[in-house]
């Protein structure tokens, strides 16, 4: 009786040894799992922080690369800008120019027409004076021949 004791004794502790050996094993699996989910979580958050940082590498580079499209248009636009007003600074001085070489050529044209003037005036005069001339001459002529015929 002491022997069937012993073993009840004994096939109870083994029951309880499997039974801790089966939490213990539920234990490891349960932490194993619980382990495994974190890990996961984890290399998801480096997967999705490396997946954010090559993002922001990408929106930072495209951005970088709109900042010196922007830039060369900037300064394609003053260049423009400089151009244009080195352009209307030579229109102006052209400008300039010609009114005062219009100027000039009005006042040698008013020149040029008081002298035509003038010698038109001193040729109608002389004209008038030679046909004044000639009539005299012609009268004289006519007078003369008169006489001539008469006598």
């Amino acid at each position: 009786a002491e022997q069937e004791a012993l073993q009840s004794a004994l096939d109870n502790e083994r029951s309880k040894c499997v039974e801790e050996s089966a939490l213990r094993s539920e234990l490891q699996a349960e932490s194993i799992k619980t382990l495994s989910a974190f890990l996961s979580e984890v290399e998801l958050a480096r997967r999705d922080t490396s997946e954010e940082a090559d993002l922001a590498r990408r929106i930072t580079a495209e951005r970088d690369a709109q900042l010196a499209q922007l830039r060369q248009e900037e300064q394609a636009y003053s260049d423009e800008v400089i151009a244009a007003n080195t352009a209307m600074v030579a229109r102006d001085a052209l400008q300039s120019t010609l009114e005062q070489e219009r100027t000039e050529l009005y006042q040698e044209v008013a020149l040029v027409r008081s002298e035509c003037r003038a010698e038109l005036e001193q040729e109608s005069s002389a004209c008038e004076a030679e046909t004044e001339l000639a009539r005299h001459r012609q009268v004289d002529g006519d007078e003369l021949l008169t006489e001539f015929q008469v006598e």
